[in-house]
């Protein structure tokens, strides 16, 4: 983990970076959710970011596309997938893997 610490204007401003593993060492421990070819996903947040994106791991990177109203739609070809989510908010963002199985 690095720690930023700098000065603007009269605010002191504190930075956290971490790194964390790709999402396949992420979701390795985690059951596949299973949906229908197509199906949509709701994505939720108690406290609303003010960006929302999601895409596939596609095996080194992720294909980010904007997540409008919060659905995601699902692929309709059968297969497992690992999506990945990025949420901003104005404190900081995060990133969110889970696997899926359509089927």
């Amino acid at each position: 983990m690095e720690l930023i610490r700098g000065q603007q204007a009269d605010e002191q401003l504190l930075l956290t970076t971490a790194d964390a593993a790709a999402p396949p060492q992420l979701v390795k421990e985690l059951s596949p959710y299973t949906a229908a070819p197509g199906a949509k996903l709701r994505v939720q947040f108690d406290y609303r970011p003010s960006t929302l994106e999601a895409g596939v791991w596609n095996g080194d990177n992720v294909d980010w596309q904007l997540v409008p109203n919060g659905t995601i739609e699902l692929p309709e070809q059968q297969g497992s997938y690992i999506y990945v989510i990025h949420a901003t908010w104005k404190e900081g963002d995060a990133i969110y893997a889970f696997p899926i199985t359509i089927q």
